[in-house]
């Protein structure tokens, strides 16, 4: 609590305009690197101007604290601290002002990656966010110690939290001592954890784990080719050329109709155990549309109609009004992954009619934006891609 502690004036000042709030006084304005920020604003009002870092210092004063903007907090510590600034005494990061002065109640999202799209979409409802202010937490990223505090500092005046219910026990005790540490009053909404391995069986036949030939930079969490396809790997560790692996994959009984109907039964039987822990169920939607609309992106990635339909079933739940600009959102890249195509023998055996017919494309991730690709042009890249880094592995260029 090595700075938090400053801040326990948090129920007196979250029923006050941030203009009356004495304490408040000394924060005159916000830093950012980011030329295109002018402003900080809380509930659709401009609070505090933003200066670029070396003029905001300049005019800092010894009891002057900043307010540093959330987009580039992280680097911004670290440039401060280089200068002999320090958290807390010197700055305080943007999203933690904002819970301390707005008038709104507070929302918490905690979980996988697709609860921050959830939250993202949250965002888009007009009643909702006139009542909260919601905030994100991945639940699956090693929180630094400051992020820590921060985190459980908000949870202690929380009023809605929402969270993926899991079956794990270890999961299942993270979660019930963070619940421990919301407010009596706070409403608590649990989203069921979705995966489904039927329609991507290349990604995890036999095999579990990251995509060995997948080698990412240092300075991103993200890859074209997260997802892997043992199919394709074990072929290009034995030699064979793109015209055989597409030869071998694009056949219609690679997978075995019976096969994966029985798979398919089987994942949604688990999701609908999954559901019994949660507040929010979405298995009657996936069994309803399965073969209608694309429904995950990969094996442990859903789409955005599905995030759109949990999303409404959250706004239903607290209430609202489940009005979202679904045109809007379903043009939004909601998660930053890859789609990786299904096989013909899939989409065949599982009468997938969204997914017929030879103009259909696929998004492919690249760091100069999404590329729609045909199921053969994905390969030919995954395989060019994925050999050279095999290539590259064996001669040593790369760790193992």
């Amino acid at each position: 609590m090595f700075f938090l502690s400053k801040w326990l004036y948090k129920h007196i000042i979250r029923h006050y305009a941030c203009a009356n709030i004495p304490f408040l006084s000394p924060i005159l304005f916000c830093i950012s690197n980011d030329t295109e920020e002018s402003s900080l604003t809380v509930d659709g009002k401009e609070i505090l101007p933003v200066y670029r870092v070396e003029e905001g210092l300049q005019r800092a004063g010894e009891n002057t604290l900043v307010v540093l903007c959330t987009a580039c907090y992280q680097e911004m510590g670290e440039q401060l601290g280089l200068m002999g600034y320090s958290c807390g005494k010197d700055y305080i990061h943007s999203e933690l002002f904002r819970v301390l002065v707005s008038s709104r109640k507070i929302a918490m999202v905690y979980g996988v990656c697709y609860t921050r799209s959830i939250h993202d979409c949250l965002k888009h409802s007009e009643d909702f966010i006139l009542d909260y202010e919601i905030f994100y937490w991945l639940s699956y990223k090693q929180m630094t110690m400051m992020e820590y505090e921060i985190f459980l500092f908000m949870l202690s005046i929380c009023d809605l939290y929402l969270y993926n219910a899991c079956i794990s026990p270890v999961e299942q005790r993270k979660n019930h001592g963070f619940l421990k540490q919301l407010p009596q009053g706070c409403q608590r909404i649990s989203i069921p954890l979705i995966s489904l391995t039927t329609y991507h069986p290349q990604s995890v036949h036999g095999i579990a784990g990251n995509n060995p030939y997948c080698i990412m930079s240092a300075k991103t969490s993200w890859a074209p080719f997260l997802s892997p396809d043992w199919n394709i790997n074990r072929m290009l560790d034995d030699g064979r050329t793109l015209h055989e692996i597409l030869a071998k994959i694009r056949a219609d009984d690679f997978y075995k109709k019976e096969k994966l109907q029985e798979s398919y039964s089987g994942e949604i039987r688990r999701i609908q155990i999954q559901e019994r822990i949660a507040d929010i169920k979405i298995s009657d939607y996936l069994i309803k549309n399965h073969g209608k609309k694309r429904l995950f992106l990969n094996e442990t990635h859903i789409s955005n109609y599905v995030i759109i339909e949990l999303t409404k079933r959250i706004l239903d739940r607290l209430g609202y009004s489940t009005e979202l600009p679904e045109e809007e959102l379903l043009g939004t890249e909601l998660l930053h992954t890859s789609e990786v195509p299904l096989y013909p023998s899939v989409i065949e055996g599982l009468s997938l009619d969204i997914y017929k017919g030879k103009d259909i494309t696929y998004d492919l991730f690249t760091f100069q934006g999404r590329k729609k690709v045909t199921f053969e042009e994905y390969v030919e890249i995954y395989c060019d891609f994925c050999g050279n880094m095999m290539r590259f592995i064996r001669e040593g260029l790369f760790p193992e």
